[in-house]
């Protein structure tokens, strides 16, 4: 799983089942994600985003269980195009609920 420009979730389809997409941001925090979620290390608009959606304090705090639970990798550019070879856009709740 990546994490790319605002609220976008981008991943791999020959590693994450069609039944494990994330449905939510939340489903990021789910155990069997852990150490197989990257986030390109200078996508600041990703933060200000999740602060847009969620609040500051919910945001930092999410982010903070990303990095500290779930052992994010930040490596620069590693956001694929979304239409690269073998990567699929996920939608998060917020997106199919008319926001």
């Amino acid at each position: 799983m990546v994490g790319c420009p605002s609220h976008t979730l981008i991943y791999n389809t020959t590693k994450v089942k069609p039944g494990e997409v994330p449905r939510s941001f939340e489903d990021l925090l789910n155990p069997r994600r852990k150490g197989r979620l990257v986030m390109d290390r200078e996508e600041y608009d990703w933060l200000a985003g999740m602060i847009d959606l969620m609040g500051e304090n919910k945001a930092t705090a999410f982010l903070k269980k990303l990095v500290d639970e779930q052992g994010v990798k930040l490596k620069k550019g590693s956001c694929p195009h979304n239409s690269a070879r073998g990567y699929r856009r996920a939608r998060p709740d917020h997106e199919t609920q008319g926001r």
